[in-house]
C-alpha cells in the first residue's frame, strides 16, 4: 500500500519537474541571448565594426571570429527591418523577435542610441502605467 502511494506520488510529480527544468533552462537561455543583444553595440564599438542585426545576417562572423548574434542550439532570428549598429557602438534602434525551439516567439523592442533590450511586454506595462 505504501510502495503503491510513493509510486503514485512519484508519476504525479515527475513530470512537473521535468517542466520545471525545461522552464529554468529556456528561461537561462533566455537570459544569454538578451546579454548577447545588450552587448552588441559594445561589441560594435570595440571592433570598430559597423554592423546589421537581422535574421541574415545572425549568423555572420564579426572581426573577433564570433557571429554577429550567438544563438543556442533551435533558437532562430525571425526575419525583420535590419536593426543597424553604427562603429562608434549606437544603433538605429528597432524591433525583433527570436523564435524558441517550442515555438515560443519572444518579442523584443531596442531603443535608440544603446539599444538595450526592452521586453514588448514591459513597454506595454510602461505605456498602461505612464500618467
Amino acid at each position: 500500500m505504501v510502495l503503491s502511494l510513493m509510486g503514485l506520488m512519484i508519476g504525479l510529480v515527475t513530470p512537473r519537474l521535468v517542466r520545471l527544468g525545461e522552464s529554468v533552462e529556456a528561461a537561462t537561455q533566455r537570459s544569454g541571448v538578451i546579454a548577447e543583444i545588450n552587448a552588441l553595440g559594445q561589441r560594435a564599438w570595440t571592433l570598430g565594426e559597423a554592423v546589421d542585426l537581422s535574421a541574415g545576417s545572425a549568423a555572420r562572423l564579426m572581426r573577433d571570429g564570433n557571429p554577429v548574434l550567438d544563438l543556442p542550439e533551435g533558437w532562430r532570428l525571425l526575419e525583420q527591418e535590419p536593426i543597424r549598429y553604427s562603429a562608434s557602438g549606437f544603433c538605429e534602434g528597432g524591433r525583433l523577435q527570436v523564435r524558441q525551439p517550442d515555438g515560443v516567439v519572444d518579442s523584443y523592442a531596442l531603443r535608440s542610441p544603446r539599444c538595450q533590450v526592452e521586453s514588448s511586454d514591459d513597454a506595454a506595462l510602461a505605456a498602461a502605467s505612464s500618467p
